[in-house]
């Protein structure tokens, strides 16, 4: 039997796939919040929101530097599940379903209009040195 290894090569909360040389990490969060205010929901003066997401990062190293996947999914209350992002990353080389660069947010943000207006299947680049960041996006 072979027992799950833990992956530091990646930073925290990566362990080895049993049988490959590939590191994982799942995550994600569930948030609720309540709202209160006049008429705040319909003739309510309270509503809640809630939202769940789970991602999954995978790593491994080839001979073009650290090859990287993620896949997270976002759900919120009375929505359906959908992709918010899902990529492959390799040499500055990123391909996939992903946030553009002027809003990549953070999760777990308290606004929710515009949090999917900027995702994109897109090819971008981004080189990166001491001195300056160059990207070219789609």
């Amino acid at each position: 039997m072979e027992y799950v290894r833990v992956c530091d090569a990646y930073g925290t909360g990566y362990f080895f796939i049993p049988g490959s040389d590939t590191c994982l990490k799942i995550g994600g969060y569930i948030r609720t919040e309540v709202r209160f205010g006049r008429d705040i929901s319909g003739t309510s003066d309270w509503s809640f929101f809630t939202r769940g997401q789970v991602s999954f990062s995978s790593k491994s190293d080839t001979e073009w530097g650290t090859l990287t996947g993620l896949i997270t999914l976002r759900t919120n209350i009375d929505d359906e599940t959908f992709l918010n992002e899902g990529y492959i990353d390799i040499a500055g080389l990123r391909v996939g379903m992903q946030y553009s660069w002027w809003d990549d947010d953070a999760s777990g943000e308290t606004d929710i209009l515009a949090t999917n207006d900027t995702r994109w299947n897109a090819i971008r680049y981004q080189y990166g040195s001491d001195n300056f960041d160059w990207f070219v996006a789609r």
